[in-house]
């Protein structure tokens, strides 16, 4: 079986995390057997300082550990008009695509990882070559209001061509479907997996001693770590026993280090800055629980992640982490931005922790979440698509 990937964005390089699970993915395929190769545009903003001066349309190819990936810069010159960006952005797509047939064959499958705008890509390959398409949408920006029209009518289209579509939890598959206006069931759901990155490291130290909360995020609006900080200031402030560890980084970096001053709480939180998977990983080894506040997840990698490293959970019901979080032994689920609601479960997951077995949270999750059952799926979806 040959399957070749178009992701809507894509790491541009292996420490890159923009993406990472879709090139994770391609190389779980290849271990199981199966050919993988890799379309890669990466969409240019005109915006952006000499954008026309760096190499665009320039395609290249590379071999990323025995899975072919085909770079090239896309300048997207009529941002959100969707109607042009259809016509120009395929045929790049196809040029693309025409460089990777020479060099590896033509594949028996595409598998488009967001619709917008790689599905664009991939109804121009389906369109001339008759090579069929799954979609697996992955992007929040449906859910938080911030596809246009024209958008959204190319997403139903990009969606009623496909094989198969699939959203990576139930509770995004039913809103894709709503957002969207097609028939219900249209959308299936297969869950991300979780990286062998975080099921080989040694396991959190059970010994008691300061209790160490950790968040990790792009620290952005929507993940709500403004909520957070309150909470915690709202239950700990002042106590030596616990802390909280924010990493990453992002457009609230500096205002969340001055809130966490102003709340009272700055010497019981740390910021780290941006963290590469290794060190997010190394980060979950010291800490005692993980919490995501968001307002909206599709699914969640980063609370996988954390339970694979042994770590309970504590997110909010926000789409993905109720696929997540289905036993009280895991984790625990509070509603959307409530303050007093948080801190109640941070204070309860304090008091639960010595009943909880990391190992058996990692098992747990190699189970539901590894990359050998995420990949069977896959291999079986893409067999009944051809």
């Amino acid at each position: 079986m040959h399957v070749l990937f178009l992701p809507s964005w894509y790491p541009s390089h292996r420490h890159d995390v923009a993406g990472s699970f879709f090139r994770e993915q391609g190389h779980a395929l290849r271990r199981a057997g199966v050919k993988v190769g890799v379309i890669a545009p990466r969409v240019r903003s005109i915006k952006q300082p000499n954008v026309l001066l760096k190499g665009i349309r320039k395609i290249s190819l590379e071999d990323d550990d025995a899975v072919v990936t085909v770079r090239g810069n896309f300048p997207n010159l009529t941002p959100r008009m969707w109607f042009v960006t259809r016509f120009t952005y395929g045929l790049f797509v196809l040029g693309m695509f025409d460089r990777y047939v020479e060099q590896n064959g033509m594949p028996d499958i595409v598998h488009v990882h967001s619709a917008l705008p790689g599905g664009i890509g991939a109804m121009a390959i389906q369109k001339k070559y008759s090579i069929p398409y799954v979609l697996s949408e992955h992007s929040t920006a449906f859910a938080r209001g911030l596809v246009n029209d024209g958008g959204r009518t190319l997403t139903k289209e990009i969606a009623e061509r496909s094989a198969a579509c699939f959203a990576v939890s139930a509770v995004f598959a039913r809103k894709l479907e709503q957002i969207l206006t097609v028939r219900e069931g249209l959308f299936s759901y297969v869950h991300n997996s979780v990286s062998d990155i975080f099921l080989t490291n040694p396991l959190p130290k059970t010994a008691s001693g300061r209790f160490r909360f950790l968040h990790v995020s792009s620290l952005t609006n929507v993940k709500r770590v403004d909520l957070l900080l309150n909470a915690f200031a709202e239950r700990f402030r002042g106590n030596p026993d616990v802390s909280l560890t924010i990493g990453g980084q992002g457009a609230l970096s500096f205002s969340l280090k001055a809130l966490s001053e102003e709340l009272g709480v700055a010497d019981q939180v740390e910021f780290t800055g941006p963290l590469l998977r290794h060190e997010v990983a190394e980060h979950m080894a010291k800490s005692s629980a993980f919490v995501l506040p968001s307002d909206f997840e599709t699914f969640g990698v980063v609370l996988i992640e954390a339970l694979a490293m042994g770590l309970p959970v504590i997110a909010t019901r926000s789409g993905g982490p109720e696929d997540i979080i289905t036993d009280d032994y895991y984790g625990l689920l509070v509603p959307k931005g409530d303050v007093s609601e948080l801190g109640m479960a941070m204070e309860k997951m304090i008091k639960m922790l010595p009943l909880r077995n990391p190992e058996k949270i990692r098992n747990d999750c190699l189970l539901r979440f590894g990359t050998k059952k995420i990949t069977r799926d896959w291999i079986a979806i893409y067999s009944n698509a051809i």
